[in-house]
């Protein structure tokens, strides 16, 4: 047996190349068999896209919308801030100067929002703000002075009613006072 085994070596040490070349497509085979099979499988979609863990964990109405949102698979194409920051080059001299010009729109809406909050008028300032900051949510001044506004606009907390002095019984002795 240990002959036979010996004799079988040496023919594979003698045809090394043709060896290697045997497992090569043996190896080949397994991969492409592996591969068919791989793709024939269906992956099973999840029957309700939303764990009950989360809704469990924390109890959020938006998170319902934003799995429905997904799951529904929108295509992103279609939605024109998707599309607007897939298109936008910073390297592009046209792009970069619509955007100040924007940006520069939106300052001149908060200018306006800060003069009629100088006027008095917070309702319209606060409007005004909300579509600043709808727009531009990282606008610092219109942040603050929205804050401001909510701040004046909510009512003052009402301090609760102190308990009024008590009368002392009919023919109470009256406390002895205190010398310091």
């Amino acid at each position: 047996m240990k002959e036979r085994l010996l004799v079988y070596w040496q023919a594979i040490i003698k045809n090394v190349d043709r060896s290697t070349l045997i497992a090569e497509l043996v190896l080949l085979i397994v991969i492409f068999v592996l591969y068919i099979q791989d793709t024939n499988v269906e992956i099973e979609q999840p029957k309700d896209p939303i764990p009950k863990a989360i809704e469990t964990i924390i109890p959020n109405d938006n998170y319902t919308s934003v799995f429905r949102l997904f799951s529904d698979n929108p295509k992103l194409e279609n939605d024109e801030n998707v599309r607007t920051l897939q298109e936008y080059n910073m390297f592009d001299f046209k792009i970069v100067r619509d955007r100040e010009t924007y940006m520069k729109e939106w300052d001149e809406k908060y200018k306006q929002a800060e003069k009629l909050f100088a006027e008095g008028n917070l309702k319209e300032s606060l409007d005004i703000l909300k579509q600043i900051l709808l727009h531009w949510p990282g606008h610092l001044k219109a942040k603050a002075l929205k804050k401001t506004i909510d701040d004046k606009l909510r009512p003052p907390p009402t301090p609760s009613p102190t308990p009024s002095p008590k009368a002392p019984p009919p023919g109470a002795q009256p406390a002895p006072e205190m010398i310091m």
